[in-house]
């Protein structure tokens, strides 16, 4: 099964995630309202029917899809079909697509692989956020979380705040980095520290800002055991 992208046309962007066969058209929109396009081809050898294909946001705050839901009657092995959605955009975001519905006689259920709808102009974004230790480690032992973030244009002033989700339910911020000016292309590589003092999962979330606007945020996670 194939999931890797590649460009079938300026602007389009093509995944394979058997038996649909998924484009989303254009890849790039401006701030504010937009409308995209979803293509779905039945690359197997069996019709779906009665299709219920929903295109969702994995940042409401950035990105909402407006009518979620389209119907589709039939979908041939070889047919293709495709839809329109409304979005409402502000920074860059992935979206992903589900369908539900029949595979001959049986229920069927799909969910695509993601695609990134980039918001113009892009200013910077996360490239990823890691913990730099073993997935588990005692309580008590020091952590480092890195993240290395991209300018897709020369800017200066961006704000990456670090925070840490803990067992107890306290959401802490570990550190706030003023990030003073990144020419475009170049990638800056930022860091803050925890010591978790019990047991439980450390969520650590990063959000990248540039004033109030938030451009992007990333997540890792750490479990930490018995000293």
């Amino acid at each position: 099964m194939n999931t890797r992208p590649h460009m079938t046309g300026e602007g389009r962007l093509m995944r394979i995630k058997f038996p649909i066969q998924y484009e989303l058209e254009p890849q790039s929109v401006d701030s504010g309202s937009s409308w995209v396009v979803l293509g779905l081809k039945n690359i197997g050898t069996e019709k779906l029917t009665n299709l219920d294909v929903r295109l969702h946001s994995t940042d409401t705050y950035n990105m909402v899809v407006t009518g979620m839901s389209k119907f589709v009657y039939l979908l041939e092995p070889g047919q293709e079909v495709r839809l329109e959605y409304q979005v409402s955009a502000y920074s860059s975001s992935w979206v992903y697509a589900t369908i539900d519905g029949f595979k001959n006689a049986d229920r069927y259920h799909a969910e695509s692989p993601i695609f990134r709808i980039r918001v113009l102009p892009e200013i910077a974004e996360l490239i990823s956020v890691f913990a730099l230790t073993k997935p588990q480690i005692p309580a008590g032992e020091r952590i480092r979380i890195e993240a290395l973030v991209r300018a897709l244009s020369n800017c200066e002033n961006l704000t990456l705040e670090f925070w840490a989700d803990k067992p107890e339910g306290e959401f802490e911020e570990l550190a706030s980095i003023q990030i003073a000016e990144l020419k475009k292309g170049e990638v800056g590589r930022y860091g803050a520290e925890i010591t978790p003092s019990e047991e439980g999962m450390y969520k650590i979330t990063t959000y990248l800002y540039d004033g109030v606007r938030r451009l992007d945020s990333g997540q890792d996670q750490v479990m930490a055991t018995k000293a």
